[in-house]
């Protein structure tokens, strides 16, 4: 039984079929009046009302006032608005507007503990979070049972170093929920707070067990290890922790999230359940009604024979082909040699004349393959599958891949999903040698195959290092999903031979295959299974379809179904070869459509399963309507049947197809309730980052909009040959609006909507987000905080430069400082972290270099790549020669680009599109005429590049590794003699934003050279190159000055801008956000306050800050002295500091943990074979290092 705070309130069973939830009696009325009356899909009187921050175009729905005791539509309507707030990151916002619900139905349950979750996650705010302890305090003395509310104190008591009251509560919601991942984590870190580590270690172990993936879990269990001296044990874990960090395909439990959005189920929003109103008998529902005709297509499928049996059955998929908003249609049958055929939708549902692009096709799949915006297909056939890539207009041609090797197979099924979370779709085929489509006992199988998509138009088969080749199980048809909540693809695998199989995604090729005896789905023989949440419980429940059976399996969590019997014992022998989950009647409930139905009039054909939530039931359609169209259509063989919207008029219409006659469609002519039908845009598809594929198969779609809440899973199948639109399609009951839209990106980016309009397709894309660069540097100038730059991106750690390697990361830079002031007396400089990282910060010196006038000061800087980190230098010179003419490798002239620091630059003639941070290799070409010739031979010659470069990430490094690239940092070469010599071989490149790199070119340089190349395939821009000429160091003074003051703070997020609307955007210090826009690192992080200890020398004792932390450095003025005559002062800022980012393919980079050290020789390093921590490092981690975000 369901806890009671999840369970719903049980309403007497009401005659007909009641609609919304009985406890929300009085919201049915006030929406209908809102909605009026409604003769077709569009409301009147509903005019936009603006546009949201993120999706172009989108319309606002009106806000509610705020709600009273009398107005549950209001109070609805503002507990979804402030969950969506949740979901923003914007937390005061959200625990407003739930205050106002609290305040108007006190008794609210869900409601309270929302409240409190958001004021919960203001943990700098003291009295925000001495008022979430009152109000989940509140919920645990009402409901003493309630696992999020204790859960959550249990996370507030360890924040506030309570670690003894903290185990309580952990303990009661371990007690309940052994299976949970996070809590079982949470309870065993505060065990070893309080040093009970025996209990500690038991609970740690039992959590690698069910989820090897934990990184976190491991490496807390490796260092439990060792303090109780077990080594091997320690070893052995540590290994997988380091095996994990080095590929770091983790996401979800291993911290590539926000500390709301990544504690698990217990520390995330309730559902708008158990609102105290009394329930009263509710109004029939509409019926599902169709168009009088049964429209057929013009295309006669036949079944066809191949090598190893017969093909009886027909392939779809459904799509927008040629761009033009529309649903068109794939046909795999179209004749008796299997041919496969466009049919292209008019946009009012009816269909051209097939076009044919293949023959021997079995089963199509939609998708964008090459992230360049359209549907490209691919396609299981009998002997080798294709895949066809799209012009963008519906024009298809073969790609040249190797797909399967044994060409005397059969693909019975085929797949599009990313394994490997690297933004792109791989390929997936099950193969059988023999037997019929679908699949029954005379199947035999041949290895199957996954092409990994390397994004370069390679696709090497990783079936068998996967472990889903399966030679010896035939295997009818696969769903994809993320059944075990932990953000990743898993499988489940279904055989017309055997029950289903479980594969288990443990990510960097790992991975774990559950029977049946694990699962319980024990049904054999299955032909085809597809997912869905028919009764809203959050987790993917499995439909399968066994021909004379059909079953509904629900999912209990850890890998754990249970057959729903009511279900078998109504509807079990209707059977059926596929369908899937659709809302049909837009009521906000997913109904279930069965293709080919075993009616019990002994025909077969199309039925569907109308969902009676809040009863958790289905009713047959034809039993709510006798007169329902449904059965005037037989079959006398298997069929598909997919739902999508052909006419575009909001209702999902049925395409059903079988072979021996055309493909029929059932119009839907249902109209009364609202809709939204959404299209997701991955981030892939538009900057061409490493993030979500364009088509965004596999991200989770949840709305909720009063009443009712729906959740999608895009690319979910029909079927074994059948797939469906990615568009989803969301019925809204009477809301015209949705209150709360979330969405769970493939790259486990949670983006979230509010206030949107209704009745009409709309285009999401997904944010774009610079997640990591460096932290930021402010400085005062006399009348603002100024910004300067960023600055340690030297000092990146886990920096992934390939599949097994790593940058060596260089913590100390200097940063020159213009326009420094004092303010009463103190040099004041504010270090910001506004983005999605760490930073590890060890020491802040500023120094006065006092020069004479006219001339410049620059330290010797760069990120090295090919060189060594260059030592401390600063050059002061009075000339700078500039080249006489520049171009770059396209030959265009940049000469003017190139003379002076303005942000007009010669950037790269192309990028690549494919990986963020990567170009088209390009140059620049400078010609110095006849300008370096009279220079005299004892002077240097210091190249100096102004500009700045598009980091690249480790995800992208790693992508553009599966494609044979990796970066290359600027050359510089020489003409000679016609021919271009080298003379630094990818030196490195100039370390984020409004940066100058210096290259010592003394002794390179010859007499005569002119022609000197900056050659690269970075996404670096140079805004001015130049050759200084600088004098001794005795020309010049310097002063070292270590801070009076560090106080370390949140400060939050200072605006990005762009004061010309070029690249790069800068940051605005006078508008900060103070809601929280990343996600952080869980760990241990330096406590708020006075850090001044921490960061006046470099000795391995950081202020650990995370995203929205400042640290402000306050430096006396009169510690400098006066300007010498003659003189001017510049400053720079000397600094020594790691940082570390989220990304997926980031070394370590889910944790705070390990922390680095300046001897380490690699990153992420082995634990187990560091040196031991110094004492005096380890008291100050322990004094210091409070402030702790769990994962």
């Amino acid at each position: 039984m369901e806890p009671d705070w999840r369970r719903e309130p049980q309403a007497p069973a009401p005659q007909g079929r009641p609609r919304p939830a009985p406890f929300l009696w009085l919201l049915v009325p006030a929406l209908l009046m809102t909605a009026g009356c409604r003769g077709d899909a569009n409301p009147p009187g509903a005019p936009p009302r603006g546009a949201t921050r993120r999706a172009e175009g989108e319309a606002k729905a009106a806000s509610p006032a705020m709600p009273s005791a009398g107005e549950p539509a209001k109070a609805l309507a503002a507990f979804n608005q402030g969950t969506a707030l949740l979901e923003q990151y914007r937390y005061k916002d959200a625990a407003a507007k739930l205050r106002t619900v609290v305040e108007a139905f006190p008794e609210w349950t869900a409601a309270r503990f929302n409240y409190g979750l958001a004021l919960l996650n203001l943990p700098d705010d003291a009295d925000a979070l001495k008022k979430a302890g009152e109000e989940l305090g509140r919920v645990v003395a009402t409901t003493p049972e309630h696992r999020p509310a204790q859960f959550c104190l249990g996370i507030l008591e360890a924040h506030g170093g309570e670690y003894s009251k903290a185990v309580g509560h952990f303990a009661k919601v371990h007690e309940a929920d052994p299976e949970d991942a996070f809590v079982a984590f949470e309870y065993a870190e505060a065990l070893r707070k309080l040093d009970r580590n025996d209990e500690a270690l038991g609970v740690l172990e039992r959590v690698v067990e069910r989820d090897p993936g934990f990184v976190s879990a491991c490496y807390s269990l490796g260092m439990l290890y060792n303090r109780m001296r077990q080594r091997d044990k320690a070893v052995a874990v540590l290994k997988r922790f380091g095996d994990l960090k080095s590929q770091e395909l983790a996401v979800g439990s291993y911290g590539v999230v926000k500390p709301y959005a990544g504690r698990g189920k217990y520390y995330t929003a309730l559902g708008a359940d158990s609102l105290p109103i009394p329930a009263t008998p509710m109004s029939p529902a509409p019926r599902l009604l169709f168009a009088p005709e049964i429209r057929s297509i013009d295309c006669v499928l036949s079944a066809w024979s191949w090598a190893g049996g017969e093909v009886a059955l027909p392939g779809i998929a459904v799509g927008d082909v040629d761009g033009d908003g529309d649903q068109d249609v794939i046909l795999c049958g179209a004749g008796t040699d299997g041919g496969v055929v466009l049919l292209a939708n008019d946009g009012k549902g009816a269909f051209g004349r097939p076009v044919r692009l293949a023959d021997r096709g079995v089963s199509p799949c939609l998708g964008d393959l090459d992230n360049d915006g359209d549907l490209d297909l691919w396609l299981g056939r009998d002997g080798q599958d294709q895949l066809l890539l799209n012009d963008g207009r519906g024009a298809f041609k073969p790609a040249p891949i190797s797909t399967a090797k044994d060409g005397a197979c059969l693909t019975a099924c085929a797949r599009l999903a990313d394994l490997d979370s690297d933004g792109d779709l791989d390929l997936m085929s099950l193969r059988i040698k023999a037997g019929a489509v679908p699949g029954d006992a005379s199947q035999t199988a041949s290895p199957s195959t996954l092409l990994n998509n390397n994004g370069d138009g390679t696709f090497p088969d990783l079936a068998g290092v996967l472990g889903l080749d399966l030679p010896d199980r035939p295997s009818s048809a696969v769903v994809f999903d993320d059944f075990d909540d932990d953000r990743d693809v898993d499988l489940v695998l279904v055989s017309p031979k055997a029950p289903p199989l479980a594969w288990e995604n443990h990510r960097v090729g790992r991975f774990r295959i559950l029977d049946s005896k694990v699962t319980r789905l024990d049904l054999a023989g299955a032909r085809s299974v597809t997912t869905g949440n028919p009764f809203k419980t959050g987790k993917r429940d499995l439909l399968l379809f066994a021909g004379k059976e059909l079953a509904l399996y629900h999912n209990r969590g850890g890998w754990k179904f249970e057959r729903d019997d009511e279900f078998s014992s109504r509807y079990g022998t209707l059977g059926g070869t596929s369908g899937q989950f659709a809302d049909l009647d837009n009521d906000g409930d997913l109904d279930v459509l069965i293709a080919d139905a075993h009616r019990r009039d002994g025909s077969r054909g199309p039925a569907v399963l109308l969902n009676d939530w809040p009863i958790k039931r289905f009713i047959e359609a034809t039993e709510a309507d006798a007169g329902s169209l449904l059965p005037r259509w037989k079959c006398a063989g298997d069929a598909v049947a997919v739902a999508a919207d052909f006419d575009g008029d909001g209702t999902l219409d049925l395409l059903v197809a079988s072979m021996g006659g055309p493909p029929v469609v059932f119009d839907n002519a249902t109209r009364g309730s609202h809709w939204l039908a959404l299209d997701l845009k991955g981030q892939r598809g538009q900057d061409q980052n490493s993030r979500s594929p364009s088509t965004s198969i596999g991200a989770r779609v949840e709305l909720r909009s009063g009443a009712v809440s729906q959740q999608y899973v895009v690319g979910t199948p029909a079927g074994g040959t059948a797939m469906p639109p990615t568009r989803v399609h969301a019925g809204l009951g009477a809301s015209p609006s949705v209150d709360w839209l979330r969405v769970n990106w493939p790259d486990s980016l949670l983006q979230a909507e509010v206030e949107v309009l209704g009745d009409r397709p709309l285009t999401l894309n997904e944010e774009s987000r610079r997640p990591s660069s460096c932290p930021h540097l402010f400085a005062w100038n006399g009348h603002a905080y100024g910004f300067v730059s960023d600055f340690g991106g030297v000092g990146g750690l886990g920096f992934r430069t390939g599949p097994g390697s790593f940058a060596t990361p260089d913590p100390t830079e200097y940063v020159a400082i213009p326009n420094l002031a004092p303010l009463d007396g103190e040099y004041i400089l504010q270090v910001v972290e506004p983005l999605q990282e760490l930073v590890y910060f060890d020491e802040a010196k500023l120094i006065a270099v006092d020069h004479p006038a006219g001339t410049t000061i620059l330290p010797n800087e760069m990120a090295a790549v090919g060189l060594a980190p260059p030592p401390f230098e600063v050059f002061c010179f009075r000339e700078a020669i500039a080249p006489v003419r520049a171009t770059n490798g396209r030959g265009d002239d940049v000469t003017d680009a190139l003379a002076r620091t303005d942000r007009v630059f010669a950037g790269p003639v192309e990028c690549d599109r494919r990986f963020v941070g990567f170009a088209k290799d390009h140059f620049v070409e400078l010609d110095f005429g006849d300008r370096l010739e009279s220079l005299p031979t004892d002077t240097r010659r210091i190249l100096c590049l102004d500009g700045w470069v598009e980091y690249s990430d480790s995800t992208s490094n790693f992508a553009a590794s599966q494609a044979g690239l990796r970066l290359k940092a600027p050359s510089v070469l020489v003409e000679r003699d016609g021919k271009w010599t080298e003379l630094l071989h990818e030196a490195g490149y100039p370390a984020g934003i409004n940066h100058t790199m210096t290259l010592d070119l003394t002794g390179k340089l010859r007499p005569g050279d002119r022609r000197i190349r900056i050659a690269t395939n970075m996404d670096v821009s140079w805004d001015r190159i130049y050759v200084a000429l600088p004098g001794p160091a005795s020309s010049f003074g310097l002063k070292e000055v270590a801070p009076r003051r560090a106080d370390l703070h949140f400060l939050g997020y200072p605006r990005e801008y762009s004061p010309d609307g070029r690249q790069p955007t800068l940051f605005d210090y006078s508008k900060v956000s103070k809601s929280d826009t990343w996600h952080r690192l869980p760990g241990a992080y330096t406590r708020y306050g006075d850090v001044l200890d921490l960061v006046t020398r470099t000795d391995d004792r950081f202020a650990v800050m995370a995203a929205g932390d400042e640290i402000t450095l306050r430096f006396p003025a009169d510690a400098f002295g006066p300007v010498p005559a003659g003189c001017v002062r510049t400053f720079l800022l000397k600094s020594d500091s790691f940082c570390k980012d989220m990304d997926l393919y980031t070394g370590a980079g889910d944790n705070v943990e390990p922390m680095p050290y300046h001897d380490m020789k690699e990153y992420p390093y082995d634990p187990a074979t560091a040196p031991p921590v110094p004492e005096d490092v380890r008291r100050s981690r322990d004094q210091y290092n409070t402030r702790v975000i769990a994962p």
